[in-house]
């Protein structure tokens, strides 16, 4: 009997001593929550306070790509010459964007130049370059012959290497201060001009709409526009004539060159 009361009294003292051990290691309830009920700085030193986020947000946005700009297609056929790029060295979404769309245009309109004999006609698509400290801008115009009543057709893409977003011909517009609306109010001005200086008896020629829209966005974060417009002739076919749109003043055509 006195042996098994000394096992009893053992057992006791280990368990007591098992239970004294988890009190001192346990936190307890104010280690984790304050008096409000919130998490405390035991838990939530191991992540970032407000201010660090914000800075690490802040130093995202700030940072550059390193966008550039290849030769994705090039060649000369006969009387055909091409040059088209591609965007390198970010991998965002919209750089992918603009890859595809610049290839969708090669291959529906002009892959065919390239593989097949003069006789079918021939082409001419050249790019313009505007690399700033934030903007990437490409402008392609392009053309197929035999045609009639165009002067060809521009399109363009904008990256904004800060933000990694490509910029809209929307955003752009808001950027310079202006709408398409204003724009063919001042070439109705032209073509007011025009018209009055033509022999008597000739038709008035008039602003049949936009066709196409480009834009580059230089160093000082003005855009600058490439635009073709319709013009509608009552003696003749309709012509796509270009004009370009700079610091509030509109020229007619232009010319890039890659």
């Amino acid at each position: 009997m006195k042996r098994k009361n000394w096992f009893i009294l053992v057992m006791a003292w280990s368990l007591l001593a098992v239970l004294s051990g988890c009190e001192r290691t346990a936190p307890s309830q104010s280690d984790v929550f304050d008096a409000s009920g919130s998490q405390s700085a035991v838990v939530s030193s191991s992540l970032p306070s407000s201010s660090e986020t914000a800075g690490s947000e802040a130093s995202e946005s700030q940072a550059v790509s390193d966008v550039a700009v290849e030769i994705a297609h090039q060649f000369e056929n006969g009387s055909s010459t091409l040059a088209l790029p591609k965007l390198t060295g970010d991998d965002s979404g919209d750089v992918w964007k603009i890859n595809r769309e610049i290839e969708e245009l090669y291959q529906s309109r002009y892959w065919s130049f390239e593989h097949s004999a003069e006789e079918m006609g021939w082409c001419e698509v050249s790019y313009d370059v505007s690399d700033t400290s934030r903007y990437l801008s490409v402008v392609v115009l392009h053309q197929s012959y035999p045609i009639y009543g165009t002067d060809g057709g521009v399109c363009g893409w904008v990256y904004d290497k800060q933000t990694r977003r490509e910029v809209s011909l929307q955003q752009a517009l808001e950027m310079a201060g202006t709408s398409i609306a204003r724009i063919e109010q001042q070439l109705d001005e032209l073509l007011a001009d025009e018209n009055a200086q033509l022999a008597e008896g000739l038709p008035d020629v008039t602003n049949g709409g936009l066709m196409d829209a480009a834009f580059r966005i230089r160093e000082d974060g003005q855009p600058e526009f490439y635009l073709s417009f319709r013009l509608d002739n009552p003696a003749a076919d309709p012509w796509n004539t270009f004009y370009f749109w700079s610091d509030g003043v509109l020229t007619k055509g232009f010319e890039i060159a890659q």
